[in-house]
């Protein structure tokens, strides 16, 4: 069987990965096949917390940043790889240590890829990529070539797919594979898994791009009126008195430049509103960075405990 798994920056795709790969491997092996290449600190830490993160799930590493069919002599063919991450393989496949553009990059992560589903037909592989289309920046044309390969070889992943889902903020959404048994297995997994709720206590979160209608859907939804929405400024921390917050992100920017912890004491039934801000290629600056990554830790805790996630595009809100 084969799965792709895409999603932004913290939305928990790692974690869905880690446990589709367990419900599938059985009896059998289970690898994780690392293809990031640290180049700096930052790397390094995201690497032990990926370690830190599958140390009791049972998973055999094997580390290659390109050339990935040379792993293919330690695995059995009969059991579950985790390749994390497509996006990294194609990065260190097309650009050189000093920039240069590998233009037969694209046929060799399609080609490997395909090749690796071929080998494990007896077993099974779950790939992992990220979501890099739709942040709206004018990128350079190393970058604009980078994001067209990635989406092409995410693309043929997904034509030879059995089961294709978005994970968002912990929730998924499937796009392919809608009655696999995989689904109520991992169901059953992540239900056992997940703290029992207090509805009564618990939040209404939305997400959606920017100037999607997210504010005006909620004021609909649950009534509100002007005077009960509070808008999170990046100077100052939340009054938590009202009953909708937006622009949750706001107030994960200001914690982060003050070096503060992030409060989570929205009163029952409040509404909590972020922008997504997850979907595009990793920012150069360190602070956006790691703003991006703390706005998607705070909204998994959010989702975790919420009644429901909804997110809105066009106006329109789905349940997830």
């Amino acid at each position: 069987m084969n799965v792709l798994v895409f999603g932004g920056s913290k939305s928990g795709k790692s974690f869905f990965a880690q446990k589709i790969a367990q419900s599938l491997s059985k009896t059998f092996p289970l690898y994780y096949l690392a293809t990031m290449v640290p180049h700096d600190a930052e790397d390094l830490l995201r690497i032990q917390k990926h370690l830190y993160s599958r140390r009791n799930m049972g998973f055999i590493t094997l580390e290659y940043g390109t050339n990935i069919e040379q792993a293919f002599a330690q695995i059995n063919p009969k059991g579950t790889v985790l390749l994390e991450s497509v996006t990294a393989l194609l990065t260190n496949e097309m650009f050189s240590v000093n920039g240069d553009i590998d233009y037969g990059a694209r046929d060799r992560v399609i080609h490997s890829t395909q090749v690796l589903a071929n080998y494990m037909k007896q077993g099974n592989v779950v790939f992992v990529c990220d979501s890099l289309f739709s942040d709206g920046i004018d990128y350079n044309f190393a970058t604009r070539y980078f994001q067209s390969v990635f989406a092409e070889c995410q693309r043929n992943i997904a034509s030879f797919s059995d089961l294709v889902l978005e994970i968002f903020v912990s929730k998924y959404i499937i796009y392919k594979g809608k009655d696999s048994k995989l689904i109520k297995m991992l169901d059953k997994s992540l239900n056992n898994a997940a703290p029992q709720m207090n509805l009564q206590s618990s939040i209404h979160l939305i997400i959606g791009g920017a100037f999607q209608g997210k504010t005006e859907y909620a004021i609909k939804k649950f009534n509100l009126q002007k005077g009960d929405i509070y808008e999170c400024k990046e100077d100052s921390a939340i009054d938590f008195s009202f009953k909708c917050f937006t622009h949750i992100e706001r107030y994960i920017k200001y914690c982060l430049s003050n070096n503060i912890a992030e409060e989570n004491v929205f009163p029952p039934n409040s509404v909590v509103i972020c922008d997504d801000i997850f979907c595009g290629i990793v920012p150069i600056d360190s602070f956006e960075r790691r703003w991006r990554e703390r706005t998607g830790e705070y909204l998994q805790r959010l989702s975790s405990n919420a009644q429901e996630v909804i997110r809105v595009s066009c106006g329109i809100g789905t349940v997830l």
